[in-house]
């Protein structure tokens, strides 16, 4: 007796069927995988990535002009960082690193950065703007003992951007002294 293939072809189907179902049983496997799959998709959406960094709460500005750091207007008390003692040798002499207010703050293109290095020392000033989702390395680079300013563009040198009023944030840090704290300031951009 000759078996035809649509005839083998449809066995196949129907104990492979039959197999299943007797697996599965009355849609128990269903519902244990969908419970399994929703713990799944809750546990990764309830990990936190801890490469990510802090969201910056920008809170206000140190106001200077043109002249100069020394602030006039409203002062940011959580902005910069005007002295810090630092011991750097073991004879616990202190030295005194200085950073001062960006000038002018608030501004529409151009600030500069006011610091003074008591010895020579590695310098890295990063500018975080938001607005624009760029964070620029804008100094990186070992100065000589003295004071020294950084004039930083928030155009990036093409006059063609147009600002809208935002915040950005410098930091300042000396990598070379570890417990030294990385310095901030929050810059306010106005419309151009």
């Amino acid at each position: 007796m000759a078996i035809s293939k649509r005839h083998t072809t449809k066995y196949l189907e129907q104990r492979t069927s039959n197999q299943l179902n007797s697996k599965l049983g009355s849609g128990d496997f269903m519902k244990k995988y969908f419970v399994v799959l929703l713990f799944g998709i809750l546990l990764i959406l309830s990990c936190k990535d801890s490469s990510v960094e802090p969201e910056l709460i920008y809170d206000g500005i140190t106001e200077t002009n043109e002249s100069g750091p020394e602030p006039t207007g409203n002062i940011d008390k959580d902005d910069w960082l005007e002295q810090y003692n630092y011991v750097v040798d073991p004879t616990l002499v202190p030295v005194s690193y200085s950073v001062y207010p960006a000038y002018p703050n608030p501004t529409k293109r151009f600030f500069t950065i006011r610091f003074v290095l008591p010895k020579s020392d590695s310098i890295v000033i990063v500018l975080d703007d938001k607005a624009l989702n760029r964070k620029t390395t804008i100094l990186s680079k070992n100065l000589n003992a003295g004071i020294h300013e950084v004039t930083i563009d928030l155009l990036y040198g093409n006059s063609e951007i147009k600002r809208e009023e935002a915040l950005a944030r410098v930091f300042l840090e000396i990598p070379t002294l570890k417990s030294f704290p990385k310095v901030h300031g929050d810059i306010k951009i106005l419309k151009q």
